[in-house]
């Protein structure tokens, strides 16, 4: 299995398919392809040094605005896949990430999400602080 990390401005996030995973017929269940997006997303932010705990310590969070997803093939039972996230437009107050997940180096799933800073109380979007911008902004 390969480990997570850059290549150029790409992450990389290993998953290997447990059979917690996978559904009746055998295959990884659908809602957990957003799983392992989400934990690639949350991996590589902390791969550019960004806490999200003290980001909800300032009353800041980042949360899901829009979601398209497309299944191409299963996932089964002990796959090893590699789930790549890259930013497609950084923006001051979202970022839009282009994910997809590998098996064997062929896409078998894709997603496009958008992401959107927040003040948490009143769920208002806000600038994203200007040091994590500029980290964001390194790998775009």
């Amino acid at each position: 299995m390969i480990s997570a990390g850059f290549d150029n401005v790409i992450y990389r996030f290993p998953v290997r398919i447990y059979y917690e995973d996978t559904d009746l017929g055998g295959v990884v269940y659908h809602a957990n392809y957003l799983k392992y997006y989400e934990r690639a997303r949350t991996e590589m932010l902390g791969a550019l040094n960004v806490c999200q705990t003290v980001l909800f310590s300032q009353g800041m969070g980042f949360v899901i605005k829009n979601i398209v997803i497309d299944n191409k093939a299963p996932a089964r039972f002990n796959d090893d896949l590699v789930v790549k996230t890259k930013i497609k437009h950084l923006k001051k107050a979202s970022v839009e990430f282009t994910q997809w997940i590998e098996l064997d180096g062929k896409p078998i799933n894709t997603c496009e999400i958008t992401v959107v800073s927040v003040l948490l109380a009143s769920m208002k979007p806000v600038r994203i602080p200007e040091t994590i911008y500029e980290e964001l902004e390194r790998v775009c």
